[in-house]
């Protein structure tokens, strides 16, 4: 295991291999917490945390973009017609998005539409982190 490089099985078979790494990895915590230096396994579980953080971060927003694209849709849908809708849902969202800012004082959507474009550059920033 790269992040322990004092743990290691060897096996014929993965499932035996599994099981032998995670008695050793067991071993290897226990020996390094009962001794005095301390284990690098902080760092796993801090890295775990960001892990779970930067997943739910990505949840929130994905679902935040997808319920500004549905609530706009239907209103191009209901606005534009069924042809206008279907290109919207062909493009994935990018006409339904232009459609929407064009459409922002008409339909009344202005908040909404900064919402949406909020949620789309924060999913951007969060990619080039």
């Amino acid at each position: 295991m790269a992040s322990f490089p004092e743990v290691f099985a060897n096996s014929t078979n993965l499932e035996e291999c599994r099981e032998q790494l995670e008695e050793v990895l067991e071993a290897w915590v226990l020996f390094r917490l009962s001794s005095s230096s301390s284990p690098t396994v902080d760092v796993q579980i801090k890295n775990s945390r960001d892990n779970l953080m930067l997943r739910i971060y990505g949840y929130v927003t994905w679902f935040g973009t997808l319920a500004c694209f549905i609530l706009v849709l239907v209103m191009q849908l209901e606005s534009g017609g069924v042809y206008n809708g279907l290109i919207g849902i062909l493009t994935c969202g990018i006409w339904t998005f232009i459609w929407g800012w064009i459409n922002a004082r008409e339909q009344n959507i202005i908040s909404l539409m900064l919402l949406w474009t909020l949620f789309v550059v924060i999913r951007l920033l969060g990619i080039v982190w």
